[in-house]
C-alpha cells in the first residue's frame, strides 16, 4: 500500500484481508510481474501496489448496508455496513478520508475427507492394483466471523506539486465456532468422534507516511 508492505492480518499465514482497504481510497494499482532492485526480496512472484489517492476537493459522505442469506444454515446470516467520509480543510491544503466497515458472515461448512492406499498385486483380469479406502472423516463446522475495519488517511499540500500523506489502518477479526468430526478407520475397524469449540481474535494496526 503506497509502496509499503502490508502486514499480515492472518495468524496462520502471510495473507492480508483486502476488506481492510476501502475501494473509495484507492486511485490505482501497480502490478510488477518480476522483482526489481527497489522491491523487497520476498516478492519473487511479483508485487501488487495499491496507490492511495488524495482527498477529493468536495465533501463526500457514503453509507452502505448489505444483507445476505446463508443456505448452509438456512438463515439471514450475512451482514455488512460501510461508512466513508471525505473533505478538505484550511483552503484545501489538508485532506481527510475516514472509512470504516463492520462485517458479520457465516463461515459454516461440511466436508468429507478420504484417505486411500494402494498395495498388493493386481487381481485378474485387471493389470493394476485398485486403490482402497483406509480412512474416512466427516467434518461439520459452524463458524461466525466478525470483522471491524477502520482507516484514516490525511494528505497535506504545503506547495504546488508537493504532497505529504499519512495512512492509518486498523483491523480486528473475531472467529467463534464449533467443529465436530466423525472418523472411520477401515484398517482396524475403529470409529472415533471429536468435537472442538474455538474462539480466536486477531488485530492489526498500521501507519505509514
Amino acid at each position: 500500500v503506497n509502496g509499503v508492505v502490508a502486514p499480515s492480518s492472518s495468524s496462520t499465514d502471510r495473507s492480508t484481508n483486502m476488506n481492510l482497504i476501502s475501494p473509495e481510497i484507492i486511485s490505482g494499482t501497480e502490478v510488477s510481474k518480476a522483482n526489481t532492485a527497489d522491491k523487497d526480496a520476498d516478492g519473487l512472484g511479483g508485487t501488487v501496489n495499491m496507490i492511495v489517492k488524495e482527498a477529493d476537493a468536495e465533501r463526500k459522505l457514503n453509507i452502505l448496508a448489505q444483507g445476505g442469506y446463508s443456505g448452509q444454515i438456512n438463515q439471514l446470516a450475512n451482514f455488512k455496513g460501510v461508512f466513508f467520509y471525505n473533505d478538505r480543510f484550511f483552503r484545501k491544503k489538508l485532506g481527510a478520508m475516514l472509512s470504516g466497515n463492520i462485517e458479520s458472515y457465516d463461515r459454516s461448512s461440511d466436508q468429507m475427507r478420504v484417505s486411500y492406499s494402494v498395495s498388493g498385486d493386481p487381481v485378474p483380469p485387471e493389470t493394476y492394483v485398485q486403490p482402497y479406502i483406509t480412512n474416512e472423516r466427516l467434518l461439520s463446522t459452524l463458524e461466525r466471523r466478525n470483522r471491524y475495519n477502520a482507516s484514516a488517511i490525511f494528505d497535506i499540500s504545503p506547495a504546488k506539486g508537493h504532497t505529504i500523506k499519512m495512512v492509518n489502518m486498523y483491523s480486528l477479526t473475531d472467529r467463534e465456532g464449533n467443529s465436530r468430526q466423525k472418523s472411520y478407520s477401515f484398517d482396524n475397524g475403529q470409529l472415533r468422534f471429536s468435537q472442538v469449540a474455538y474462539q480466536q481474535s486477531s488485530w492489526m494496526l498500521t501507519n505509514s507516511f
